[in-house]
C-alpha cells in the first residue's frame, strides 16, 4: 500500500489531495544534505545509514513511550516541527517501542497493524478529498484503485470533500 501511495504521489499527484507535495523527496534530500555537511559522511549505504542513526540519536535521548501522557524529553517534539526526516525519524522510534515495550511477543504484530491502519486511513481520506472528474478520467484510460474507493464512497452515500463543499455553498445561497 505505501508503494502505491508513493505512485500516486510522484506519477498521479492530482489525484491526491490539494497540498500534496510532489517534492516531497527532494524536500528530504536537501534536509539530509544539510544536516551532513561534514566530511565525516561516508559513501556507502549502511555508513550512511549509520551516522543519520548517530546524529538523530545525538539530538533526542529519549521518544514519547505507548501509554504514557507526556514524552520523556518534551524538548523532542519542539525540535525541527517541520522537517520531514526528523519526524519520520520519530515516528519510526514511536512505532519501535510500539513493538519493543509489550514483552508479550505481539508488539510487532501490533507495530505492523498500526501501520497498516494509517496506510488505509490515508488511502480513504485522499479518496473522499480527490475530484470526481479525475476519477471519472482515470476510469476512461485504466482505473487506479483509489478510483475504485471513491467509487465505494459514492455508493455507499458517504459524503465526500466535494459534497460537502456544494452543501455549504447551498446553504450559503438561501
Amino acid at each position: 500500500m505505501s508503494n502505491y501511495m508513493m505512485h500516486l504521489l510522484f506519477e498521479n499527484p492530482e489525484m491526491l489531495m490539494p497540498g500534496s507535495r510532489r517534492n516531497l523527496l527532494s524536500g528530504a534530500c536537501d534536509e539530509l544534505h544539510q544536516l551532513l555537511q561534514d566530511d565525516k559522511t561516508p559513501r556507502d549505504e549502511r555508513g550512511f545509514t549509520l551516522r543519520v542513526m548517530e546524529i538523530f540519536d545525538a539530538e533526542s535521548e529519549s521518544v514519547i513511550h505507548p501509554g504514557q501522557d507526556e514524552p520523556v524529553n518534551p524538548n523532542l517534539c519542539m525540535t525541527n516541527n517541520n522537517s520531514i526526516v526528523h519526524n519520520a525519524w520519530r515516528l519510526a522510534k514511536i512505532l519501535l517501542c510500539l513493538c519493543d515495550d509489550l514483552g508479550d511477543g505481539g508488539g510487532q504484530t501490533r507495530m505492523w497493524k498500526v501501520i497498516q491502519g494509517v496506510w488505509v486511513e490515508m488511502l480513504c481520506f485522499s479518496a473522499g478529498r480527490s475530484r470526481g472528474y479525475l476519477h471519472a478520467e482515470a476510469l476512461g484510460t485504466g482505473v487506479e484503485y483509489l478510483s475504485y474507493i471513491w467509487i465505494l464512497w459514492a455508493y455507499s452515500g458517504m459524503e465526500t470533500f466535494a459534497d460537502k463543499l456544494q452543501r455549504r455553498e447551498g446553504l450559503i445561497r438561501q
